[in-house]
């Protein structure tokens, strides 16, 4: 696993190094770290490189860390962010970011730790996935690359990140198959993945990618509330940790 540790103060890089090598060596984790003092050095390296952790400093020379963090993003990467900083005033910024961890400097090992322990969690959640049948082949599709399911005639149609798969198996039973995931029966024709809903309309669901679901109109506030209720659990997960 690649990991970026991006601080313009030499000394905080290398105590957030030591403490991740300590995780490392505690867990028997194979971890790779590359340091940089800046977010411009970062951003050069993200064009040659992934990784799956970075944690980052916010209040940075030239580029601040929420800076890095947005043109990150802008590249399509879905790595872990952790924010370093003396300030805890910037959560707001970091949740528009997908940050899932702050570290208020002095660092301790033991914070390390628990930001690093978050990251195997979601981990395990991005990587869940389920098989399907489509052209006669199966293929697995993780849950996190799914936007949503739609009825189109006799078929499903899986909306992906990559694509739509296209599958003769009905729509209730690939529902069962996602019951684990963020995943909401919105429509008898439609099921949404709430990760990716971005705001509610009086009939529908607006995702990242501007595309509308359906609401059915029997039990319409009960879904909207389930949905506001996940988004609620996100927001104190975020908080929690």
């Amino acid at each position: 696993m690649k990991i970026a540790v991006c601080d313009d103060t030499a000394a905080d890089r290398q105590l957030t190094s030591n403490y991740i090598l300590r995780y490392a060596d505690r867990f028997m984790l194979d971890f790779k770290i590359e340091e940089f003092a800046t977010g411009t050095e970062l951003l050069r390296a993200y064009q040659k490189a992934a990784y799956q952790i970075v944690f980052l400093d916010i209040l940075m020379d030239g580029l601040s860390g929420v800076e890095t963090a947005y043109k990150i993003r802008e590249t399509g990467c879905d790595c872990i962010l952790i924010f370093t900083t003396t300030s805890p005033d910037f959560r707001a910024e970091g949740f528009d970011v997908g940050a899932v961890h702050y570290l208020l400097k002095p660092l301790t090992y033991e914070g390390v730790e628990n930001a690093l322990n978050r990251c195997k969690r979601i981990f395990v959640e991005s990587e869940k996935q389920f098989s399907i049948v489509t052209n006669r082949q199966t293929v697995r599709v993780r849950f996190k690359d799914v936007l949503y399911l739609e009825v189109y005639g006799k078929c499903t149609l899986i909306h992906t990140f990559n694509g739509v798969i296209k599958t003769y198996t009905p729509l209730f039973k690939v529902a069962s198959l996602l019951q684990s995931g963020p995943f909401l029966m919105c429509h008898r024709c439609y099921v949404v993945n709430m990760s990716y809903v971005s705001g509610i309309l009086e009939d529908c669901f607006e995702l990242d990618t501007k595309e509308k679901i359906p609401i059915r109109r029997k039990g319409r506030q009960a879904i909207k509330d389930e949905y506001c209720q996940y988004f609620l659990n996100s927001v104190r997960g975020h908080e929690d940790e």
